[in-house]
């Protein structure tokens, strides 16, 4: 048993030292150690590995040996590498780098892969693979690599059947210009090297990313960044002429989409494309039934048609300029590119798309009737270009009926505004009415008349008038038939209960008992708080009355021009016409936006 005791104890206390004896071995772990060995001992690794060859840890560098793979291609020369065997070989690169320098390309010649994995690869050098094919179903994959110059994948006779490529940078360019079946890149940056590509010259176009009249099965682009800031000659991605069975591109930045003569035959999904500057899209065929590109990828005036003007330098053709919409044949050529992405939106039932994309239709086309009126000058291009630009504020060109429901709340407001300055009969508010207010109040304070006093003789001649009322007919038996003195005793007895009321109001709320100036001091204090209060209260209150009132006559006129009769004299009876005219203008865009819209539903 104690033994036993021992173990444990020796177990508990010595357990922290094994530990820390671990962590000390795993802090103080080397560094990998690589090799560095000439492409010719690479090439020689190869030729006596088996069936599968793995190269890690390698620096391939030049040396004199490696001139027997020298290949003079008349302006260039290259290290072309022939396939080591007639057979399919895997050959797995890891964590390798290649160093042989910007000008000296490397070519891998008809190499025939049952898999091919590069990971971790670093170089400088220009590599291309050359007529080299496939078999079995595993991809070519290249992981984690980083290129500092150019990656091609070429070949006419031979084809790959799926490459794969995940998390790489490309400093300089890569071309595909090979049949794939699946072609599938994700997470990858393009850094362009904008040094390396000013010397190539301005009178070319080049692109980071060219896959230019090629064939794909399919094509997979996620999470895809290129560099924005880039010489005036260096795109982003071509895919012209390019005829690709299904395309699905997510989260993609970039600057610019060549799509000029490309067709995709299947599918086309397409989101969140971040493109800076232009989408090309001249002659692009898709399937309009099974393609999901929302317009907000393609927004902004981003679409054009590429100009050479007799160079082999791409230039987007986008009106933007008079000097550029005057261009009628490019410019009738964009708008049928325009109006073919817009049949598809309509195909598809996207109604929002279709919509967004036809907005932008109509403004080029309302650009071109400014530049026509400014070259002729005549007034059919000039009432044609006010007219869209009132249909663009008023309703989106007829698309957006919500918008012309808040322009009518916008134009009542503003005229209720207008109307909130003026007289009207339907509250009898206006400068007299203030002044009257005013005399009656300062004579409350300096006279020892009552609120009650004061309010009855302001009611004298309705007093009157009510009381000869009842004297002349209520009280009249004879000559009036019954029914018409009951019919006016309810309004005899309203007007007395309301009288009566008021004066009841009157005598309860009565505060000042006598003059002003007879009041002490600390009361004069409280009362003037008091009496302010009760002023801005009342301010607040006319104020309330005055714009439910210029509300309402602002709509009725602009609905009804005021069932053909307005309470407004001298100059608001003219604004009120005015407005009246434009509420028949607004609300006749209106009507027509929401028919439209309906109809389209249909």
């Amino acid at each position: 048993m104690k033994a036993f005791y021992v173990f444990i104890w020796l177990l508990l206390f010595s357990s922290p030292l094994i530990f820390a004896q671990f962590e000390e071995e795993e802090e103080t772990e080397e560094p990998i150690q690589r090799i560095t060995i000439s492409l010719s001992e690479m090439v020689r690794i190869v030729r006596s590995g088996d069936e599968e060859i793995f190269l890690q840890d390698l620096v391939i560098v030049p040396s004199p040996e490696d001139e027997q793979f020298l290949v003079d291609k008349i302006f260039f020369k290259v290290y072309e590498i022939p396939s080591p065997s007639d057979k399919p070989l895997s050959l797995y690169f890891y964590n390798c780098t290649i160093d042989f320098g910007v000008s000296n390309a490397i070519s891998f010649r008809n190499w025939q892969f049952n898999r091919l994995n590069i990971i971790g690869l670093q170089t400088n050098t220009p590599l291309t693979f050359e007529e080299c094919s496939q078999t079995g179903v595993y991809p070519v994959r290249l992981e984690n690599c980083t290129f500092g110059q150019a990656l091609r994948f070429t070949g006419q006779e031979r084809r790959l059947q799926q490459l794969r490529l995940e998390k790489c940078t490309f400093n300089n360019q890569l071309v595909i210009s090979q049949y794939l079946d699946e072609f599938r890149m994700i997470n990858c940056r393009f850094e362009a090297d904008t040094g390396w590509f000013t010397t190539l010259g301005q009178e070319q176009t080049y692109y980071q990313l060219d896959i230019s009249n090629m064939q794909l099965g399919s094509l997979d682009f996620h999470r895809i960044v290129f560099d924005r800031k880039l010489p005036d000659n260096v795109y982003s991605i071509n895919l012209r002429g390019a005829v690709i069975g299904k395309v699905l591109m997510q989260f993609i930045t970039a600057h610019t989409l060549n799509l000029t003569d490309a067709t995709i035959e299947k599918s086309l999904l397409a989101d969140s494309l971040d493109i800076a500057a232009f989408v090309a899209v001249q002659n692009f065929d898709f399937p309009a039934e099974n393609t999901n590109l929302p317009w907000y990828n393609l927004a902004g005036e981003k679409l054009c048609v590429f100009v050479s003007e007799g160079t082999d330098k791409e230039l987007p053709y986008q009106p933007k300029t008079s000097e550029l919409v005057a261009r009628t044949l490019f410019f009738n050529e964009l708008m049928a590119c325009y109006k073919k992405i817009n049949d598809m939106y309509e195909t598809r039932g996207d109604k929002i798309s279709a919509n967004a994309s036809y907005i932008e239709i109509k403004d080029l086309q309302t650009r071109q009737q400014k530049q026509l009126y400014e070259a002729t000058g005549e007034p059919n291009y000039f009432i044609v270009y006010h007219l869209n630009m009132m249909a663009r504020y008023l309703s989106d060109y007829a698309t957006n009926p919500a918008r012309s429901i808040l322009v009518i709340q916008w134009i009542i407001l503003l005229f209720a505004f207008l109307y909130m300055l003026t007289y009207s009969e339907w509250d009898g508010i206006h400068f007299r009415y203030f002044e009257r207010q005013y005399e009656i109040l300062t004579e409350y304070f300096t006279s020892d008349k009552s609120l009650k006093e004061l309010y009855c003789r302001n009611q004298e001649e309705q007093k009157e008038h009510y009381e000869s009322m009842r004297a002349a007919y209520l009280n009249r038996k004879e000559g009036l038939p019954a029914a018409i003195r009951i019919m006016g005793t309810p309004l005899y007895g309203a007007w007395k209960f309301r009288h009566r009321l008021t004066l009841w109001i009157y005598d309860r709320v009565e505060f000042l008992h006598g003059r002003w100036e007879q009041l002490p001091a600390r009361r004069k204090v409280m009362m003037g708080m008091a009496i302010g209060l009760l002023l801005v209260f009342y301010l607040f209150f006319v104020l309330v009355v005055k714009f439910v009132n210029s509300y309402l006559l602002s709509t009725n006129i602009l609905v009804s021009l005021g069932f053909g009769k307005t309470p407004e004299q001298v100059i608001p009876l003219y604004i009120s016409i005015i407005q009246g005219v434009l509420g028949w203008f607004v609300l006749t865009i209106f009507s027509i936006t929401l028919l439209s819209q309906m109809l389209q539903n249909v």
